[in-house]
């Protein structure tokens, strides 16, 4: 799982916008400095990294590690935040990541997501 991705999703799931998120880390240009992480433009300073994980309230193995069961349930997390139709190109990544990465875990990810879907507007 790519870094940038997972910045993005546990900044969502913090109700932080980019600036937000920028001003907390004390970098110069808040929002454009988030943005080029999300996109893996650039990849954040130690300094910058060490306060991100504090930030984010998560340890930095998981921030940089490989897809696992734990980021299944951010992204899910995520999903359930989202409004109909919002963030449609966060979620398309999620799923390219998974099929890059793991085409089993992919699969779990992609019927979790279906159930979760069908219920979500069922209500």
């Amino acid at each position: 799982m790519n870094l940038g991705i997972r910045i993005k999703a546990l900044r969502k799931r913090r109700n932080l916008t980019r600036n937000e998120l920028g001003e907390l880390l004390g970098v110069h240009f808040p929002s454009s400095t988030i943005s080029r992480y999300e996109m893996n433009k650039t990849k954040p300073q130690d300094k910058y990294m060490n306060r991100l994980i504090k930030i984010l309230n998560v340890d930095e193995a998981f921030l940089l590690s490989d897809t696992d069961d734990a980021t299944i349930n951010l992204f899910i997390d995520l999903f359930w935040q989202m409004k109909d139709g919002e963030d449609i190109i966060l979620l398309d990544r999620m799923f390219e990541c998974f099929k890059e990465y793991d085409e089993e875990r992919y699969r779990k990810f992609v019927k979790i997501i279906k159930l979760l879907y069908l219920d979500r507007f069922d209500e």
